[in-house]
């Protein structure tokens, strides 16, 4: 009887132990979610109402029309037309898109915390809140955004199965959390498919004991995200997002070989198709392939074309490829000149004012939300883009290296990744490394194969994902050398 009431009288003070465990965590969730609202609240309220990017005006006007495309997400362009093109202004959106910043940075705060990754949450809190690359990025209305904060949680997700092991995937919530945030991520951005492509090897190799699951896990993903995005066209009737978007590389060497090279006769006949001989060598452009790639199909005679034409031009094939991607892992490729390619290609062009998108897209949309384009931005709504130009162009001490070394430089996330693999191959974790960083890795493969331009919104996906990666790899550090200093003793 004692007993009894000994182990009730425990049971009731580990209740009441857990009851105020889970109020202290609720209180500090609330805190540092508050912290970093709050802080993004004052960029929003300077910079309002935010900056639409280009391409996603078209996406909304396309909905808004009744001819939505798959060009971009449409599972976030239906998500954020209500907070768009149905409410009083688009800014509701921005407001809509900062709360689940706030949301997947506090997330990740706290789950680094929980695998004692980090000692003090508020010091990476603050390094949410106030960076700015990430208070400025939080303001670009556009799904890329949306899919770096998943990116985010995702990388987090993968942490903790570095850090647990195979246990985890004996836990059906942590299956369905994962599975969720593959497919979400690919819903988002399509060659966010290399994601659970790239994973399934690496949790093959590393836990071949739960197979039967890694399989299910990476195939439920590719199947839900196919499923839901395939929909679209059937249901809405929507255009389906045209191949021309996988042939940049491709559309940008062709016509490179047209300006300066030879192209064979067979090759040509396929290529002229598209457009003459004369019209290819006029959209041979080293810092964008839009106007290349625009009109192109994938097919194998396509392809086999496209390669007989490398072969005899290898060495114009690889400038074509690196003039286009270069940015993406030379440092101060912003300082190099000033010319309108350079510019375009950096951060400024995010900031920019692209209401004629929408304009030129009128038809069919209401007068309400067509008020809101075309008028006279404040001052200080144009100061990012400006601000950037003249840091770039002036060659400012410190100031300049700062900004196009650190907080807007699209080669950092590729050098940053290779530092942390090496660190993590000297310190015996290159394996977990590899489940670690498959999303940014995925990232950056994908956009080194596919993008269009070398954009610093492509790379800026992977900077919100970059302090976990580097964190955890510190703390593989500090356990490494905890370990070899046991040893010694």
């Amino acid at each position: 009887m004692v007993g009894e009431t000994l182990r009730n009288t425990t049971y009731l003070k580990e209740e009441d132990s857990s009851i105020h465990n889970r109020k202290l965590i609720f209180k500090q969730k609330a805190i540092l979610f508050l912290i970093s609202f709050c802080i993004n609240m004052v960029t929003y309220v300077i910079l309002f109402p935010g900056y639409f990017q280009a391409d996603h005006q078209i996406t909304i006007a396309q909905i808004a029309a009744g001819n939505p495309s798959q060009w971009h997400s449409l599972v976030w362009g239906y998500l954020a037309f209500p907070l768009i093109y149905l409410s009083p202004s688009y800014a509701l959106y921005g407001l809509v898109q900062i709360l689940l910043y706030c949301f997947s940075s506090t997330y990740v705060t706290i789950k680094l915390y929980e695998l004692s990754i980090i000692s003090q949450p508020m010091h990476l809190c603050l390094l949410y809140s106030l960076f700015p690359t990430f208070l400025l990025y939080n303001l670009l209305y556009c799904s890329d955004i949306c899919f770096a904060y998943m990116i985010m949680i995702l990388t987090v997700i993968l942490i903790e199965l570095s850090e647990y092991g195979v246990s985890l995937l004996y836990k059906k919530s942590y299956i369905a959390k994962l599975v969720g945030f593959l497919t979400i991520s690919i819903l988002l951005r399509k060659n966010a498919i290399l994601i659970p492509l790239l994973l399934l090897p690496i949790m093959l190799f590393l836990f071949p004991k739960k197979r039967t699951c890694i399989m299910s896990i990476i195939l439920t993903s590719l199947l839900v995200s196919c499923a839901i995005d395939q929909a679209f066209p059937l249901l809405l009737d929507a255009d389906r997002s045209p191949s021309q978007e996988m042939l940049s590389i491709p559309a940008v060497q062709i016509a490179r070989t047209y300006a300066e090279g030879n192209v064979p006769e067979e090759a040509r006949n396929v290529f002229e198709e598209v457009r003459t001989a004369e019209e290819w060598t006029n959209v041979s452009y080293s810092y964008t392939a839009d106007y290349a790639k625009d009109g192109l199909s994938l097919s194998p005679s396509f392809l086999v074309a496209w390669i007989k034409t490398g072969l005899e031009n290898p060495v114009l094939y690889m400038k074509a490829y690196c003039e286009l991607e270069y940015p993406f892992w030379e440092f101060g490729a912003d300082t190099q000149g000033d010319d309108y390619g350079l510019f375009w290609c950096g951060t400024s062009v995010d900031f920019g004012d692209f209401d004629w998108f929408t304009l030129n897209n009128a038809k069919g949309l209401n007068k309400h939300y067509l008020n809101q384009f075309g008028t006279n931005k404040s001052n200080v709504w144009k100061l990012p883009g400006i601000m950037y130009q003249f840091v770039c162009s002036h060659h400012i001490p410190i100031i300049t290296n700062l900004c196009t070394d650190i907080l807007f430089n699209r080669a950092l996330p590729l050098w940053t990744l290779l530092v942390c693999f090496i660190i993590s191959f000297r310190f015996n974790s290159f394996k977990d490394y590899l489940i670690v960083a498959a999303p940014a890795l995925s990232i950056l493969l994908g956009f080194l194969l596919f993008a269009p331009m070398a954009l610093f919104r492509y790379s800026v996906q992977i900077y919100y994902c970059l302090p976990s990666i580097m964190l955890w790899t510190i703390h593989r550090i500090k356990i490494s050398n905890s370990l070899a200093h046991d040893n010694r003793i």
